[in-house]
């Protein structure tokens, strides 16, 4: 018997730099994943997904000066949006 796991019908994706995509592959990070963006709106998708019983692909695209494309993919553990505080 297999244990399928249920996938969302839709995905989040990011856009990382093929420096930031080869540090993240090379470290021993457990799949961590740090970026400077709000993910308010994904952490929301992710949330309904994992309500339903499903988990959340991510797919990478990675952006030199001249194209864009998709790398790798993974699937969502967990997502901290983390806020610091405004000072100005």
């Amino acid at each position: 018997m297999t244990n399928a796991t249920k996938v969302a019908d839709y995905c989040l994706a990011t856009v990382v730099s093929p420096k930031s995509i080869e540090a993240m592959l090379e470290a021993d990070s457990g799949g961590l994943f740090k970026d400077q963006n709000l993910w308010r709106v994904a952490e929301s998708f992710f949330n309904a997904a994992r309500s339903r019983g499903e988990s959340m692909p991510l797919l990478f695209a990675v952006r030199d000066e001249k194209t864009c494309w998709f790398s790798h993919w993974a699937t969502i553990g967990k997502i901290e949006v983390l806020e610091l505080p405004d000072f100005r």
